[in-house]
């Protein structure tokens, strides 16, 4: 007797078993997302929209909509076509204009968000990509990130917000490539603290006329790819590094130039990284180009030449100024020139260590001469304070107290100045 099986129905079934298990891979989004228009000038909540909207649903907004809108929704798209504001100049309770909270994989773009108290704001973890997106004239912060959210940023502008422009906190991460340009804000235009991670990847950040630009603090770590950062005419700080957070720079350009006090301030056992062909200017500052204190800056370059350049110029103070014991190493590849500070090319006191490749330090004090009265040199060392030298280095001047350790080819003019 034979058995005869009915193999084609069977696989049959495989398949749409198969196809079942597969299709959450897939997300419910691509399945069941939805446009939804809104037109505000027609008396449409935009809100009411969102409350109401399902996973992956594309809202298209079109007109002025003042009020408060809140996300929940995972994967949801807001378009404003280039035709919306979204304005908080009305809202009651005062707060966010948008506030994503707990939803992953938002997008809001092609439009304006003004007049709030904060103008995008994530938390609970939410991930949110804003793209061509404008924020004005909040009266706290522009763009708000807490409790390990994620925002992206691509074609973004931040002007006028009363305190912070950008604050991202508490393990938060901040992602930016394209245009990211943040001006007139009262404090910080970009804030990392609490553990927080900015990424910049062919990003073009610009941090001009705020009061203080980059701001990296409390843990917190800045890695910056193949980008540009400029921090220029802020009216304290153009950079700040403190707190033991970490800034790496790797092929990217850095200015940090006309602020009113100084280019780059680093601080409080912090660690600076320029990196590959990178680039530093530091020019033209109220204080000092440069100023380390309990923090390591490293120049170096392994595999690429030439490396890093960083050039620090007329400065009103100290080109490069070094306390607590800070490290500033010029490394192989790399390139350092400093010239027409208003006082000391570059300055190490209080244990703190100088190594310079291939570095000219010129144009600062009496040349040839000792200016005991301000006791200002190209290279001055004191309390314990040590430099070498290596490669095509020239400093014209050093100066030295009898703490002072030097080698490599550098000479400490005598006499010995006080400590």
């Amino acid at each position: 007797m034979k058995v005869h099986i009915q193999t084609k129905g069977i696989e049959q079934m495989k398949i749409i078993r198969c196809a079942l298990a597969i299709l959450p891979l897939f997300g419910a989004s691509t399945i069941y997302a939805g446009v939804i228009n809104v037109n505000c000038n027609t008396g449409d909540s935009l809100a009411a929209a969102v409350s109401s909207a399902s996973r992956g649903d594309h809202i298209m907004i079109l007109g002025n909509c003042n009020e408060p809108v809140v996300v929940k929704v995972d994967d949801l798209i807001l378009d404003g076509q280039d035709m919306a504001i979204i304005d908080g100049a009305s809202s009651f309770p005062p707060g966010p204009v948008l506030h994503v909270t707990g939803a992953r994989g938002v997008t809001i773009r092609n439009l304006d968000v003004q007049n709030g108290i904060l103008g995008v704001s994530l938390s609970q973890g939410a991930h949110v990509t804003l793209s061509e997106v404008s924020l004005r004239d909040q009266q706290v912060m522009g763009i708000n990130a807490v409790e390990k959210s994620l925002v992206s940023l691509a074609d973004v502008e931040v002007m006028s917000a009363g305190v912070l422009g950008v604050n991202i906190a508490e393990g938060s991460i901040i992602k930016a490539t394209g245009a990211v340009s943040v001006g007139g804000s009262g404090v910080f235009s970009l804030n990392l603290q609490d553990g927080s991670v900015m990424t910049a990847d062919k990003a073009a950040i610009t941090l001009n006329k705020n009061v203080f630009g980059l701001h990296i603090s409390v843990g917190s770590t800045a890695f910056v790819n193949n980008s540009t950062i400029e921090a220029n005419e802020n009216s304290l700080i153009g950079v700040a590094v403190d707190n033991g957070s970490k800034l790496f720079m790797f092929s990217s350009k850095m200015e940090a130039n006309n602020n009113g006090l100084d280019g780059v301030d680093c601080n409080i056992n912090s660690n600076v990284d320029f990196d590959a062909a990178s680039a530093l200017k530091a020019n033209n500052n109220g204080r000092n180009g440069i100023s380390l204190e309990d923090t390591t800056f490293n120049v170096f370059s392994f595999f690429v030449v030439p490396g890093p350049r960083i050039e620090v110029f007329n400065n009103a103070r100290d080109g490069v100024i070094l306390t607590l014991g800070s490290k500033f190493d010029i490394g192989i590849n790399s390139q350092l020139e400093v010239a027409g500070n208003g006082s000391n090319g570059l300055s190490a006191d209080d244990g703190s260590t100088v190594v310079l490749t291939n570095s000219t330090i010129t144009g600062h004090g009496l040349e040839g001469k000792h200016d005991t009265k301000r006791d200002v040199g190209d290279l001055r060392l004191t309390f314990g304070s040590r430099a070498s030298a290596a490669g095509a280095t020239t400093v014209t001047r050093t100066v030295c107290d009898k703490s002072a350790l030097v080698r490599g080819g550098l000479v400490c003019d005598r006499p010995f100045i006080k400590s």
